[in-house]
């Protein structure tokens, strides 16, 4: 249902419905993507990508597809943020991978955000409001709140991601915060400061280490 309601989204309702429905179809694993990154859906759950095209490509408006269903959502809400969260604090998940080490930084370390995850999180961000190239807290207050964290620990991940102590966040610290908000959701401890690898590698130099 939420892949749906994403489509349905994206459509324009009078002018180009047949080149945008192409253009979905065409770009469906990025949707993929960006439900799983907004709606903190297991990337399991989804459907087979190629069967969910063919099958797509056979609705002739997708405009005419359900809303999502407000109580259903708030079911899938509360398995998310009580439910699942609960059951991993009991299951012991791995901690991440040295979230906390701080390297040497002439070493060549990898960014931790994958080139996948970055063009979702890119997509995101460019449909935002922005300010010289760059989101308020005002503007990000809301998609963050989306992913169902408390204040206290969207607070910290603000903090962790404006590397530049502006107020504001680019890009690449947006693709931090919202990479710590999967990190938080998938059962891993907020660090007390930002990770050397998880810095973008254009900010660098800022991070004393």
């Amino acid at each position: 249902m939420s892949i749906i309601a994403h489509l349905r989204s994206k459509m324009p309702w009078l002018i180009g419905k047949e080149d945008a429905q192409k253009e979905l179809i065409k770009n469906l694993s990025v949707h993929f993507r960006e439900v799983e990154v907004t709606k903190q859906i297991p990337a399991g759950d989804f459907p087979n990508l190629g069967f969910m095209q063919q099958r797509l490509t056979v609705y002739p408006d997708f405009t005419l597809f359900s809303q999502e269903s407000e109580r259903l959502k708030k079911e899938v809400e509360q398995v998310l943020t009580v439910d699942l969260p609960s059951l991993m604090k009991v299951i012991q998940p791995p901690k991440s991978k040295d979230l906390n080490q701080t390297t040497n930084p002439f070493a060549q370390i990898p960014w931790d955000i994958t080139t996948e995850d970055k063009a979702v999180y890119d997509q995101l961000f460019n449909n935002l409001e922005k300010k010289n190239g760059r989101i308020s807290g005002q503007v990000g207050q809301k998609i963050l709140m989306d992913t169902g964290l408390d204040r206290g620990l969207l607070f910290k991940i603000w903090e962790l991601s404006d590397i530049e102590k502006t107020g504001f966040l680019d890009a690449e610290e947006f693709a931090v915060a919202m990479h710590l908000t999967e990190q938080v959701k998938r059962g891993y401890t907020l660090p007390q400061s930002i990770p050397y690898s998880l810095v973008p590698p254009a900010k660098r130099h800022l991070i004393k280490t």
